[in-house]
């Protein structure tokens, strides 16, 4: 019923126009992971803290202003609503003209006799799914042309009367039909306006007040943004275990010979050692793993 991102903090249920609504609170921010390893070796007291951090994937964690909700029209209203299954080649923008929420538009849909319909509708919370992207709707205006037939419908709510209700949803709308394209490996130029399959003025308030290159240019520069290789952090320094005196360096050498006479490990760390690639930190491990199988 919900698109959930890691790391979970609580849950907040509530209802509208009688659907159960479950909203994930959640933080995006990155993990920090620490720990601290002290081990006694040849009479050297090391201790190492490893500080580090995994980020999140971008499914589990992109920081999304809005919840995504399944509540799609049931199979009965197929016939009427979803009346073909469709293979989707683009998506339709719309503007509600009204200002209701997205949770109110997908509730009335679904409970009145007329064919209208679309796939989603998308407010200042939430992004709210209705019918399955493999079924078409009829929300273009061109009858059985490519707007019905093979677009997804998206509404953006809040349109008639503006303010920062109806900026919210559009920059949701932004967001959600860029990771749209980024999903089916899309360009921009499958984005549609509703005017482009039958001349009405839809998206009306985007067309208003002049912001179709606007809107369309963000949702091309958040696309990109999503689409780029991911940066990968740097490699933290790798300390080399290098006794300070030639008896430490004599006395580890012999402790890892005896360790591999009996079997303990592999020559491959007395090489790594004498060559100077052992690190500090596999020295420290070496330590516990021989004290460990000398029990």
């Amino acid at each position: 019923m919900i698109s959930i991102r890691l790391p979970l903090k609580h849950y907040r249920f509530f209802s509208v126009s009688g659907v159960i609504v479950i909203e994930v609170v959640y933080t995006a921010s990155y993990h920090n992971i620490q720990a601290i390893l002290v081990a006694v070796m040849i009479g050297l007291s090391a201790s190492v803290y490893y500080s580090g951090s995994k980020a999140l994937t971008e499914k589990e964690g992109e920081n999304m202003a809005y919840a995504i909700i399944n509540n799609y029209i049931p199979v009965s209203l197929y016939p009427l609503k979803a009346t073909y299954p469709m293979t989707p080649e683009y998506i339709t923008i719309h503007n509600t003209a009204n200002d209701a929420t997205a949770l109110n538009e997908i509730a009335y849909m679904t409970r009145n006799l007329v064919a209208t319909s679309y796939h989603v509708a998308i407010d200042d919370k939430h992004v709210v799914l209705a019918i399955p992207f493999d079924r078409s709707g009829w929300h273009a205006g061109d009858g059985n042309g490519s707007g019905n037939r093979k677009s997804i419908g998206i509404e953006i709510c809040y349109s008639k009367s503006g303010g920062e209700r109806y900026k919210n949803a559009e920059a949701n709308a932004i967001e959600y039909v860029a990771h749209l394209l980024k999903q089916y490996d899309w360009g921009i130029d499958r984005v549609k306006w509703h005017r482009d399959w039958s001349g009405k003025e839809c998206p009306h308030r985007i067309i208003d007040e002049g912001r179709t290159t606007a809107v369309r240019n963000a949702i091309a520069k958040r696309l990109e943004e999503l689409k780029a290789p991911k940066p990968i952090p740097p490699k933290e320094d790798v300390r080399m275990f290098n006794p300070s005196s030639a008896t430490l360096k004599v006395a580890f050498e012999q402790y890892l010979t005896d360790a591999i006479k009996e079997g303990l490990i592999s020559d491959k760390w007395l090489t790594d050692f004498k060559s100077g690639k052992l690190s500090l930190d596999d020295a420290l491990a070496l330590k516990v793993i021989i004290d460990q199988r000398n029990k």
